[in-house]
């Protein structure tokens, strides 16, 4: 049944890039019926998987790449809630291949997804909203950099292409700042149920990961009192935005990644 679901899925995503791709090719940014089965086929298939490869009456079995399957998939959900109404297929062209790509890797390579479970209601707060907090704010630097080009041709009086269709810059700015609020309230939830239920939160293999997430908590929290109190706007906000999810993204998955599979395959 695992193996139906990974092929379902894979398929079911890179036909959707296809017809994202063919949509842009021909100036037309908007959510058509077809695109809507074929995605709506990639998430219900994703979940399907994820809900095999991560639960069981033993726990929650959350690797580095699972979890990013799983941030992967909220991101993919919430881009086709938000594509219903904006024009924001752009950012689609790469969300939908990098999710087909690690679901592959999770079904191709299956020693990739196995982690010691994890027990209890408050760890399952805490992983929700981290991934939660994780996926809003891929989807804000995702975003952010599309706002930075759109902003380059605009100022640089160069041919907009697919940016001719998104909405005007200032739309755009108000919806990153948006997302970039509820990920800062869900990494809040993340960082307190973490203090409250994860016993092992300051200790020295888990520290470079809780400090990161401060810091990264801190440059969002920043970039939103800037915001309201001096106007940050344009390039300030861009940069701002990749830096904290760069090291959000470090936190989390780049020590996962080094303690799972590069220090795994050294020992």
């Amino acid at each position: 049944m695992t193996t139906i679901l990974a092929l379902i899925s894979i398929f079911a995503n890179l036909a959707g890039t296809l017809t994202v791709w063919q949509q842009l090719q021909k100036s037309d940014a908007t959510h058509t019926p077809v695109l809507r089965i074929i995605w709506g086929l990639a998430l219900v298939g994703h979940a399907a998987l994820l809900l095999q490869q991560i639960f069981s009456a033993d726990g929650v079995n959350l690797s580095f790449i699972l979890a990013l399957s799983a941030a992967l998939w909220l991101v993919s959900l919430i881009l086709f809630i938000s594509t219903l109404k904006n024009p924001l297929l752009n950012t689609c062209i790469v969300v939908l291949p990098l999710t087909a790509l690690v679901i592959c890797a999770s079904w191709v390579f299956p020693n990739l997804t196995r982690l010691p479970l994890q027990t209890g209601t408050g760890i399952g707060v805490h992983i929700l909203s981290s991934l939660l907090a994780y996926a809003i704010l891929m989807i804000a630097a995702i975003q952010a950099i599309v706002l930075k080009f759109q902003h380059q041709r605009l100022h640089g009086q160069q041919p907009l292409g697919f940016f001719k269709h998104l909405p005007a810059m200032q739309d755009m700015e108000h919806l990153l700042f948006q997302l970039i609020a509820a990920g800062v309230v869900l990494l809040s939830i993340s960082l307190l149920s973490g203090y409250l239920h994860v016993d092992s939160l300051f200790d020295r293999s888990q520290l470079h990961k809780t400090v990161l997430s401060i810091i990264a908590w801190i440059v969002f929290a920043s970039l939103l009192i800037g915001r309201r109190s001096m106007g940050w706007r344009g390039p300030t906000a861009i940069r701002w935005t990749l830096w904290g999810f760069s090291l959000l993204a470090l936190a989390y998955f780049g020590s996962k990644l080094v303690r799972e599979i590069i220090l795994q395959r050294a020992l």
